[in-house]
């Protein structure tokens, strides 16, 4: 890929009181970053695509590790991207570069460049990222306590009890849906 990411997501994690990925009650709660992701339901549009490849995903660690805490930078992706994300990843870090919103990723690393300043200072700082346009689609966030097991359970939850209780012409009509939106990223 050549690209670099455009549409990320900030969220934080929280302690889920339903069994939903993002929700203010969920396990990610997103900043409100303007109304694309919520109006052409970009958000939803990329849960359904991962929910279509989830068989294709996986967690994996990236060496970037969190200023402080040391924990490392997981990044929930296709294997086929893996390379390509984790690589843009190293990129955008050293070199933090222009995105649709301010995702305050680069800044927690310990490969920030110290002569960089914040652009702002959110009195919440971020802890997952969803870059979620088409080409990229993955989800990133710092490894720590429960953090991994909780992610991935939701994302088992969300398919066992959703996904694959959809009849195949509802999954077509949702990914047509979803696709044909994508193409415009």
């Amino acid at each position: 890929m050549d690209n670099k990411f455009w549409l990320i997501q900030r969220g934080k994690f929280q302690d889920p009181k339903e069994k939903v990925l993002i929700s203010y009650k969920g396990l990610i709660c997103t900043d409100y970053m303007g109304s694309s992701e919520f109006e052409w339901e970009t958000l939803q549009d990329s849960y359904i695509i991962i929910m279509d490849n989830i068989d294709k995903y996986n967690l994996y660690g990236t060496g970037i590790l969190h200023k402080n805490s040391f924990d490392d930078l997981l990044v929930f992706c296709p294997k086929d991207k893996m390379d390509d994300v984790i690589n843009e990843l190293h990129n955008f870090c050293n070199n933090p570069y222009t995105l649709q919103e301010y995702a305050q990723l680069a800044e927690q690393t310990q490969i920030w460049n110290a002569n960089n300043k914040d652009r702002f200072a959110p009195i919440v700082k971020p802890d997952f990222w969803w870059e979620i346009s088409h080409e990229w689609n993955f989800m990133c966030f710092f490894s720590g306590d429960t953090r991994e097991t909780s992610f991935l359970d939701i994302l088992q939850f969300s398919y066992d009890h959703w996904w694959i209780k959809l009849s195949s012409d509802e999954k077509e009509e949702l990914l047509k849906n979803a696709y044909s939106k994508a193409q415009g990223f």
